[in-house]
């Protein structure tokens, strides 16, 4: 479908595991590649390491894992070294890639960019130093590897050591539960950066998924920078006040109108963590996102941020969805494809310490609850489903303290027929 839209691609089949309409190779043909087994009708021809193992789910030996630098049989180096993770093996793939592109007679050299998602979000991080790269867009992925127990790791695979050498225009795709790139080191990636052109996006409850209006802002990013046909707002300026005459916070948006808004929206939690790290996966997937739906002022819009304690820090950002011009189609996440008639910007995660909160004097103006839902009003900004063409549709909302049930309470659910 990059075709259609007027870009070569090389999608980089580095872990061996290919989804093609007409060639589809899954774990067990990558097993019959790794066997020789030719004879076999299944057997399919697939990305070959030769001795090494840059392969992955399944790894080609056991104890193979990206996060490992050391030394194996099958590894490059016989010590600990950067060089023995698949890290090291994708991204030189992917820069070979890049080669490949610049060297294609259809192709402008000057205009290439890349994107990823999970591992390939940090591949993206990855490759984008490369100068050859003009545009970058990484997904749940590149922000958050930065707890490897190898400090030589750290040092050299570090999402951080590659963030700091990005000069690129980069879109960051962070879903606000995902496990893999954590919403809250994305502050620490925007800092560490080099590039003055950057956005992030940021889907409220989703872990390692995304809606069209969000997924579509790669797609939109590379039109912006390799053909010139799309300009992205800026990002939205907000101001949280803490100091307010109620005691509750509140959160200041400034939206760019360059183009038709749709809808401001506001999400806070307050399940967020300090230093929050891959031991916090089950936390950071389920944590619940408030939806505050700001009031119109002069020239701003005012969200209240009623919280419900002070002894735990408050994370918040805005959304900003805008019109397209018109539908925008594109392959996406897992084999399928989309279409988005809006996308979002969002403003940069703000938190705020349980101290700060106290020092400036938060009340606790939001007491907790036991109707979970009455799906009134705004209810599914504080819902979410990752199967849109599905009935069914999820909320952390029984993971945040406020909806915790008491001793010996039971489930009740009221049903009105239309």
């Amino acid at each position: 479908m990059n075709a259609k839209r007027g870009y070569a691609t090389v999608s980089i089949a580095w872990a061996g595991r290919i989804s093609a309409t007409d060639y589809q190779v899954t774990p067990a043909e990558v097993k019959l590649f790794w066997d020789g087994k030719t004879d076999d009708p299944r057997h399919r021809v697939t990305t070959d390491w030769g001795a090494l193992d840059g392969y992955h789910a399944p790894g080609k030996h056991p104890g193979n894992q990206f996060p490992s630098i050391k030394p194996e049989t099958w590894t490059f180096d016989s010590v600990e070294s950067p060089r023995n993770s698949g890290w090291f093996l994708a991204a030189l793939a992917a820069r070979r890639a890049l080669t490949f592109l610049e060297q294609q007679p259809m192709v402008d050299p000057d205009r290439l960019g890349v994107y990823g998602h999970s591992m390939g979000g940090k591949l993206t991080v990855l490759t984008a130093p490369d100068s050859r790269v003009k545009a970058a867009a990484p997904s749940c992925g590149g922000i958050s590897d930065r707890y490897n127990m190898s400090p030589l790791f750290c040092q050299t695979l570090g999402d951080d050591v590659s963030l700091k050498q990005i000069t690129c225009p980069i879109i960051f795709l962070s879903p606000a539960n995902d496990f893999h790139g954590r919403i809250g080191n994305l502050p620490a990636a925007i800092a560490e950066i080099q590039s003055k052109d950057w956005r992030v996006t940021c889907s409220p409850h989703r872990n390692h998924q995304d809606a069209p209006e969000f997924e579509v802002a790669t797609q939109l990013w590379m039109d912006q920078y390799l053909k010139g046909s799309f300009t992205f707002p800026q990002t939205p300026k907000t101001i949280l006040t803490l100091k307010t005459t109620d005691g509750i916070p509140r959160l200041t948006v400034i939206p760019d109108e360059s183009r038709t808004v749709h809808s401001i929206d506001v999400y806070y939690t307050q399940g967020g963590k300090a230093d929050e790290g891959p031991e916090d996966r089950l936390n950071t997937m389920h944590r619940f996102w408030h939806h505050a739906k700001p009031g119109e002022s002069v020239g701003c819009w005012i969200a209240k941020l009623p919280l419900g304690n002070v002894n735990q820090p408050l994370w918040v950002y805005a959304n900003i969805r805008y019109a397209l011009d018109e539908p925008v189609s594109a392959a996406g996440y897992y084999y399928r494809t989309y279409t988005a008639e809006s996308f979002n910007v969002s403003s940069l995660l703000q938190m705020v310490s349980p101290a700060d909160l106290q020092e400036a004097g938060v009340q606790i103006t939001r007491q907790p609850a036991l109707l979970i839902e009455d799906f009134q009003d705004h209810w599914r900004e504080e819902w979410f489903s990752d199967l849109s063409d599905k009935w069914t549709i999820t909320t952390h909302k029984l993971n945040d303290g406020l909806w915790q049930a008491p001793p010996q309470a039971e489930l009740a659910f009221e049903v009105r027929a239309a």
